[in-house]
Order: structure tokens, then sequence, then C-alpha cells
């Protein structure tokens, strides 16, 4: 078993980047750590976006008040849901959760680089508009 696993982090109001995070000791508290806000224990919800790589995004997000991140949208473009708080991008193997795959970096990176803060527009639709943070 691998002691790190590489992720595209998405955290709230901050530049999208590439780590590793050490899983070695506990894998489920090391991801949880990864979407938790407030350093508060948090539940971990698994959205497919494509085949093989999910979007693992804080449970309670949307509802706990935490920030709105990034849209998080499946292959076709259709916006799934939104990250509340700290989110990333890995693989799945069809058992577990693994480094995203190396194919999808580039694509991935590009798609959720710049953090997005949330507009309602006339018709009641929410959009998604790209930032450049202060503090990058």
């Amino acid at each position: 078993m691998k002691d790190k696993m590489r992720v595209l982090y998405l955290p709230v109001n901050k530049f999208a980047k590439i780590i590793e995070v050490d899983i070695k000791s506990d894998r489920l508290k090391a991801l949880q750590n990864l979407v938790s806000n407030r350093g508060e224990k948090s539940l971990i919800e698994l959205v497919s976006i494509e085949q093989g790589v999910f979007a693992v995004v804080n449970e309670e997000g949307l509802i706990n008040g935490s920030t709105l991140n990034r849209a998080i949208y499946d292959e076709y473009g259709n916006m799934i849901t939104i990250a509340g708080g700290n989110a990333f991008l890995c693989g799945d193997n069809g058992y577990e959760l693994i480094d995203i795959p190396s194919e999808v970096v580039d694509k991935y990176l590009s798609k959720y680089y710049y953090p997005e803060i949330f507009i309602r527009n006339e018709e009641g639709k929410i959009l998604p508009i790209k930032y450049i943070p202060e503090n990058k």
C-alpha cells in the first residue's frame, strides 16, 4: 500500500494545485481532513465526474455554512453540484480511491484552477464566476 496519494486540491479562495496526501497511518482521516473547513471531522461525498475520476467534497458543505468553492461538472459539462468548502479530485480503481490519473491532470487543473463565486441570475439559475484570489 502506498504512503501518499496524489490529488488535485481545490482549496476555497485559492488556486487549485496538485498535492500529495500522507495516507499511511489513516487513509480516511487524511481524506476527511482535506475537505474539512474548520478542523471538524468531515463526512466525504464522492461525486463521479468521469470514468475513474471522482470529486471528493464535504458532504455537509452546502448546509453547514461553508464557503461555496467551485461548481463540479460531469464529463459532458453539466453542473452536478457545488463544493461547499475545500474539495479534491482523485482517481478510482473500482475498489478504492487512488492518485488522480496523470492523463487527466492538465484537463482538470485547467478547468478547476480558479476559485469561483456564485450569483443567481434573473431566471433563478446559479452561475459560477471564476476570479483571481488575493492570497493565492
